[in-house]
């Protein structure tokens, strides 16, 4: 896996963890399972990153 990916999916899954944060912080019920969503690809791509 390239450098671009690695840099993206780290990009992807802070988004989201921010995401959920701030829902979590507003007690916003769209936001944080949206922020959960989001981390979601980030993370099977990190898995896929270790297994190569």
């Amino acid at each position: 896996m390239e450098l671009d990916d690695r840099i993206r999916n780290a990009a992807r899954d802070i988004a989201g963890e921010a995401q959920e944060a701030v829902g979590e912080h507003q007690n916003d019920q769209y936001l944080t399972p949206e922020g959960e969503k989001n981390q979601t690809p980030a993370s099977a791509e990190k898995a896929g990153e270790k297994n190569t």
